[in-house]
């Protein structure tokens, strides 16, 4: 989906997720709360996907104090219709030893995450109670 409007960024990035620590934090049953941001988020950002990201979090926190924030970069997930754990061996094989993602503009290069690796660092983090907060 491509967002044009602020009020698009502010509802999606903002209102969205205040909603769902309102939630979380009015059920006595939910322990912990990972909310995903995005690398870069900055109050002065002029991007207003990462501003609007970054008082996203700080609405979240307010609500749910103890709630992680992750901040990965743009992700990816392959799609293969053979879902062998050989296709995905091969499927790695393909992306990561042959060549490196890394996308450039203006003045800086970010290197997309795969999905994967990012539920496995939400994995990670509902394990360690450090991350807490």
């Amino acid at each position: 989906m491509f967002y044009q409007k602020e009020s698009e960024f502010e509802d999606a990035n903002i209102r969205v997720p205040m909603a769902i620590a309102k939630s979380a934090a009015a059920n006595p049953n939910v322990k912990r709360l990972i909310h995903i941001s995005a690398a870069g988020a900055d109050p002065n950002s002029q991007s207003m996907r990462l501003r609007t990201k970054w008082i996203g979090e700080q609405e979240v926190k307010e609500i749910f104090p103890d709630v992680t924030i992750l901040r990965p970069t743009y992700m990816f997930q392959n799609v293969d219709p053979n879902p062998t754990i050989a296709s995905k061996w091969g499927m790695q094989m393909k992306l990561f030893n042959r060549m490196n993602f890394v996308i450039e503009g203006m003045n800086s290069q970010v290197q997309p995450v795969f999905t994967n690796d990012v539920a496995l660092a939400i994995y990670n983090c509902l394990k360690m109670e450090e991350t807490m907060g």
